[in-house]
């Protein structure tokens, strides 16, 4: 837990803790910020490793509907060279 009064900050913050992403659709977000995902408790992340564990290697992938947006789209990412 994070106190502050500062209202920058805690925006900031907010949106940090949420991989950068802002309390909107993915879809309708503009990532502007590195953020981090970090919901997990220690048990929630034992248990899906185990659960991991018994997963196959190989599985077709299911389709996203709506499809994932282009990195490069978010300001962000948008000045990063693609390797090829």
């Amino acid at each position: 837990m994070i106190l502050t009064d500062d209202e920058e900050a805690a925006k900031w913050f907010r949106k940090g803790r949420y991989e950068g992403r802002g309390e909107v659709m993915y879809h309708e977000d503009s990532i502007e910020i590195n953020g981090w995902n970090a919901y997990m408790t220690p048990e929630q992340a034992a248990r899906g490793l185990m659960l991991m564990q018994n997963y196959p290697d190989d599985v077709e992938d299911l389709p996203e509907q709506p499809f994932y947006r282009d990195l490069r789209e978010f300001p962000l990412f948008k000045d990063i060279e693609v390797v090829k």
